[in-house]
């Protein structure tokens, strides 16, 4: 940057860094600064639409994967983020659309498929929620989130057993998820509650 202050790709370097150390306003800046140099610089876009997602700025951070698409119509992870974004905002609809267009344009992307998983359970579409949280594992063993959307959704059909091992399995994958320790949790004081019934 002091080299040459008018290099978006250094702003954007330096947002991700200030991203990972949760400083999110001065990530914020560094994107902001990223796009003023090169307002076609998608990946900008996606992640200043990242933290302001983290900061919960959800109508913001849908407006930037929006432009990110514009920009880049085939941005499979864009479309990936703002269905996220758009499945926080309880549009389900929407997320759908988006989760299904990030794995048209790339039919291996595990994350649109969690993505894709979680807002199908959300409208109660079950069985898709569970064949698409399935695909998501099949194609990335390792990826917990997956393991957890398909506990959620297990334990939404109160098939509680392997619900409980799905969120074992994303805890044996990230032993620091926490997210998966409370839907774990969840999960076996229901278990309980079924068989003291």
């Amino acid at each position: 940057i002091q080299i040459d202050p008018k290099y978006a790709y250094a702003y954007a370097g330096l947002g991700d860094a200030l991203y990972e150390q949760q400083k999110f306003d001065e990530a914020v800046a560094a994107y902001r600064k990223a796009i003023q140099i090169d307002p076609k610089y998608d990946y900008a876009y996606v992640e200043l639409g990242n933290v302001l997602s983290e900061q919960k700025k959800l109508d913001e951070a849908i407006t930037t994967y929006r432009k990110a698409i514009q920009i880049d119509p085939e941005y499979a992870y864009a479309y990936a983020r703002l269905g996220n974004a758009l499945s926080e905002q309880k549009k389900f609809d929407e997320a759908i659309i988006a989760s299904r267009k990030a794995i048209e344009i790339n039919p291996k992307y595990a994350y649109a498929y969690a993505v894709l998983g979680n807002a199908l359970s959300e409208q109660d579409k079950l069985d898709e929620a569970i064949a698409a949280s399935r695909k998501a594992i099949q194609i990335d063993p390792k990826y917990d989130v997956a393991y957890v959307v398909l506990g959620h959704i297990l334990s939404k059909q109160k098939k509680l057993d392997e619900a409980i091992a799905a969120y074992r399995k994303a805890i044996q994958i990230d032993p620091k998820s926490a997210f998966a320790y409370i839907k774990l949790g969840i999960s076996l004081i229901d278990k309980k509650k079924l068989d003291e019934a």
